[in-house]
């Protein structure tokens, strides 16, 4: 297993993106709108602390002692990550899917081939139960949708 260092406009930019998608729908769900900035803040917080626990794991990865030649082109600062709002023209699902892709691929890389997980704790935690409530909300939206989609069948074949 190599580690992949990830750029902040792959996964993370993915996961920014769907966040951005999500939030209305989520935090109408979840919060309400009153805490909708404080968990906008939070949450681009554990994404950048998440890039550098990927950091920690691909340094790690390879301390064979050899210098890494570019690194310091290689590990961007994170000073600004903005994810756009795809709602117009990206269903939910598709949004969740790649959060969901996202965070897979990060969490892979966030281990090294000795087993050993490198990963801002409360960020980990933050981002793992985003995607858990994403399952949820998901699961949710789909059973509204068969469940409207049975009414209707109802109505066009006049069965009660």
């Amino acid at each position: 297993m190599s580690v992949i260092l990830f750029n902040k406009n792959e996964v993370f930019k993915k996961m920014a993106d769907s966040y951005e998608t999500l939030e209305s729908v989520y935090n109408r769900h979840f919060y309400g709108s009153a805490q909708a900035e404080e968990k906008k803040q939070a949450f681009y917080k554990a994404l950048r602390r998440m890039y550098f626990a990927n950091v920690a794991t691909f340094l790690c990865q390879y301390h064979d002692g050899s210098p890494e030649t570019g690194l310091d082109t290689l590990i961007d600062p994170f000073q600004e990550l903005e994810g756009k709002n795809h709602y117009d023209y990206m269903p939910i699902e598709e949004a969740v899917n790649q959060f969901l892709q996202a965070w897979s691929a990060l969490k892979y890389n966030l281990i090294t081939n000795d087993g050993e997980m490198f990963v801002a704790k409360e960020s980990y935690e933050l981002l793992n139960n985003y995607a858990s409530n994403l399952g949820s909300l998901l699961a949710e939206i789909m059973a509204k949708n068969l469940e409207d989609r049975r009414d209707e069948m109802k109505r066009e074949y006049n069965v009660s």
